[in-house]
C-alpha cells in the first residue's frame, strides 16, 4: 500500500513539473502587409504556413484590401465634390467675361448711335442694354452661389487628412511638384468673403475697383482648387495602381492557402469578394474624374507611357522577328535550290514552315519578354490541339496525304496529272489540299486525301512523250505510198525526237480499212503541237495522193434506209 502511495505521489509530481514546463513559444513571425512586397518573397514566405496560419493571414490581408478601398471611395467622393466646386468657379469666370463682354459692346453702340438716330440704331442699343442687363444677372447669381459655397469636400471628407497623406504618398514616391501650396484649402474664399464684407458684403458688377477684386481673387481660388484637384487626383491614381498590386498579393494568398487544404466554399467566398469589390471602383466616380484618371494613366510612366513602350518594343520585336524569317527562308530557299533530290512541294513547304516556326517563336519570346506569363498560353494550346485532333480527324488525314505525297513525289508544282477524276496543272499545294488548274482555266481544289488514295497519273512527269495516232485508208489505196507519206511528213516535223526512232506499221486489218500506226517521240513541252501538225498534214497528203475516205458499206445501206445483205 505504501508503495502504491509513493508511485501516485510521483506521478502526481511529475504531472505538476510537466504542467509547469513552458510549451513552446508561438511564432511570431507575420508575412509584411506590404503590397509592393515581390510576389515571389511572398510566396517564399508563405511556404511554411500552415492552413489555419493562411486562414489567419487571408484575413488580414483582406483588411488591408478594405482599408485600402474605403481610402479609394473617400478619394474619389472627395474628387467628385472638388469637381463641382470647379464648375462653380468656371462659372463665374464665364459669367464676368460675359458681363465685359456685353459691357463693351454696349459702350460701342452708344457710340455708334451719337451719330445716328435711327430706329433700328436705337433698337440695337436696347437689345445690347437688355443684354448687359441679363449678363449682370447671371454674374451677381454666380458669384452669390460661390461665395455662399460649402466646402463639401473640406467639410465632409475631411480633405485636409486626404491632402497630407497624397501629399506624402507622393513624396515617398519622389515625383515632383510643389505640394505645400495647396495645403490651405479655401483660406482664399474665406479672404474674398471679408473683403466684401468690408465693402458692404454687396457685390456690385458696376464698381470697377469691387469687380477687379472678385476677378482677380475668383481667379486665384479657381488656380488654387484645380492645383488640389489635380494633386487629388494624381493620389488616387496611386492608390488605384496599388490596389492592383495589393489585390495580385490577395490572390496569391488566397491560392497558397487553397493548396494548403482550405474547403471551397472558403476560398469562393474570399475569392467573391475579391472580385466583387475590386469591379466597381470607377463607377462611384463622376465622369470628369474618370476622364480625368484616363488622362493622367495616358501621360504617367507606368501607365499610358509604359503601355506604349511595350506596344513599341512588341512591333520592333516582331518586325525584327519577321525580318529574319524572311532572310532565314531565303538562304533555306538557295540551299535547297541545289538540292535535286526534294520536290518543289516540299522546298516551298520546309521554306513557309521555317519562316512560321521563327515567327512564333519570336512571338512567344516577345510576350515573355514583355512580362506576359506564357505558360498557360501554352497549355491553352496544347489541350486545344489534343481536343482538334480528335474533332478533325479528316483533315489530319489531308495532312499526313499531303506529307506523303511531298516525301515521295507523284507530282510538282507545274506538272499536268489526272488524280481524283480531275485533270490539269498543280498550281500549288499545302499540308490539306492541292489547286488544280484545268485545262479549260478552272481552278480545282482536291483534298490530299482523295488525291494520295486514288490513281495518280503525272502526264507531264517524264521529259519525252509517244505521240499515238492511227490513219486509216481504204483497202484499194496503194498501202506502201501511204506508209511513204507517213515517214515524209514525220522527216519535216523538227520536234520530232531521233531517238527513239518513229514507229510506222500497219498494225490492223479491219472489215473496211487498213489502219497505220504512227508513233513519234517528242519532247513533254511539244507533245500537243506535233500531234496537231501531223493530224492535218498526214490528212493533206492522203487527200492529194487521191485516197478517198474509207467507207463502210452496211453503214451506207442503213443510211438509205435499206436492209442488210
Amino acid at each position: 500500500m505504501r508503495m502504491l502511495l509513493l508511485f501516485v505521489l510521483i506521478l502526481t509530481a511529475a504531472g505538476q513539473a510537466l504542467g509547469q514546463v513552458e510549451s513552446p513559444a508561438e511564432s511570431t513571425y507575420v508575412v509584411p502587409k506590404d503590397e509592393s512586397l515581390p510576389l515571389d518573397e511572398l510566396s517564399l514566405l508563405l511556404d511554411p504556413f500552415t492552413s489555419d496560419d493562411l486562414a489567419h493571414e487571408v484575413v488580414l490581408w483582406q483588411e488591408l484590401l478594405k482599408d485600402k478601398l474605403r481610402t479609394i471611395s473617400e478619394v474619389q467622393i472627395t474628387m467628385k465634390y472638388l469637381n463641382q466646386d470647379i464648375e462653380v468657379f468656371e462659372e463665374v469666370q464665364n459669367s464676368i467675361a460675359s458681363f465685359l463682354a456685353a459691357s463693351l459692346a454696349l459702350n460701342e453702340g452708344r457710340a455708334a448711335a451719337l451719330g445716328d438716330t435711327t430706329k433700328t440704331t436705337a433698337d440695337n442699343v436696347r437689345k445690347l442694354d437688355q443684354a448687359l442687363l441679363e449678363a449682370r444677372f447671371q454674374l451677381s447669381t454666380s458669384v452669390s452661389l460661390a461665395l455662399s459655397r460649402e466646402a463639401k469636400a473640406f467639410q465632409v471628407h475631411n480633405l485636409e487628412v486626404i491632402l497630407d497623406a497624397a501629399i506624402e504618398s507622393l513624396r515617398a514616391q519622389e515625383k515632383s511638384g510643389d505640394y505645400l501650396e495647396f495645403t490651405s484649402v479655401d483660406q482664399g474664399l474665406a479672404s474674398l468673403r471679408a473683403r466684401l464684407a468690408e465693402s458692404g458684403d454687396e457685390f456690385d458688377p458696376n464698381n470697377e475697383e469691387l469687380m477687379a477684386m472678385v476677378t482677380a481673387e475668383m481667379g486665384e481660388i479657381l488656380r488654387e482648387k484645380t492645383g488640389v484637384r489635380d494633386l487629388v487626383l494624381e493620389y488616387l491614381a496611386s492608390l488605384m495602381e496599388n490596389r492592383g498590386d495589393l489585390v495580385k498579393r490577395v490572390r496569391l494568398v488566397i491560392s497558397e492557402w487553397e493548396k494548403k487544404g482550405a474547403s471551397p466554399e472558403d476560398v469562393a467566398l474570399i475569392q467573391l469578394f475579391v472580385n466583387e469589390v475590386t469591379s466597381f471602383q470607377l463607377d462611384v466616380a463622376d465622369h470628369t474624374t474618370r476622364w480625368s484618371l484616363v488622362k493622367l494613366w495616358i501621360e504617367s510612366e507606368e501607365g499610358g507611357i509604359k503601355v506604349a513602350m511595350n506596344i513599341g518594343k512588341f512591333l520592333a520585336m516582331m518586325l525584327l522577328f519577321g525580318l529574319l524569317a524572311t532572310m532565314v527562308g531565303a538562304i533555306t530557299n538557295r540551299a535547297l535550290h541545289h538540292t535535286k533530290n526534294i520536290s518543289q512541294l516540299m522546298k516551298n513547304f520546309i521554306i513557309r514552315s521555317i519562316r512560321r516556326v521563327i515567327f512564333l517563336v519570336g512571338f512567344m519570346m516577345t510576350l515573355s519578354l514583355l512580362g506576359v506569363n506564357i505558360g498557360p498560353i501554352l497549355g491553352v494550346v496544347g489541350a486545344a490541339g489534343f481536343v482538334l485532333a480528335f474533332a478533325l480527324q479528316s483533315t489530319l488525314g489531308n495532312f499526313a496525304s499531303g506529307i506523303m505525297i511531298m516525301i515521295y513525289k507523284p507530282f510538282d508544282v507545274g506538272d499536268a496529272i489526272d488524280a481524283s477524276g480531275v485533270q490539269g496543272v498543280v498550281k500549288t499545294m499545302n499540308l490539306t489540299s492541292t489547286i488544280i488548274n484545268t485545262f479549260d482555266n478552272k481552278l480545282v481544289i482536291v483534298p490530299n486525301n482523295s488525291i494520295w488514295g486514288g490513281v495518280i497519273t503525272n502526264i507531264t512527269g517524264s521529259k519525252t512523250r509517244r505521240v499515238d495516232l492511227i490513219f486509216r485508208i481504204s483497202y484499194g489505196d496503194d498501202t506502201a505510198l501511204a506508209e511513204k507519206i507517213i515517214h515524209e511528213v514525220l522527216a519535216e516535223q523538227e520536234l520530232i525526237l531521233e531517238e527513239p526512232e518513229p514507229t510506222v506499221e500497219i498494225h490492223e486489218l479491219s472489215d473496211f480499212t487498213v489502219n497505220f500506226i504512227c508513233r513519234p517521240w517528242v519532247k513533254t513541252s511539244d507533245y500537243w503541237n506535233v500531234r496537231w501538225a501531223l493530224t492535218r498534214k498526214i490528212r493533206e497528203r492522203f487527200t492529194q495522193a487521191g485516197f478517198g475516205p474509207p467507207i463502210d458499206p452496211g453503214a451506207f445501206v442503213k443510211r438509205m434506209g435499206k436492209p442488210r445483205a
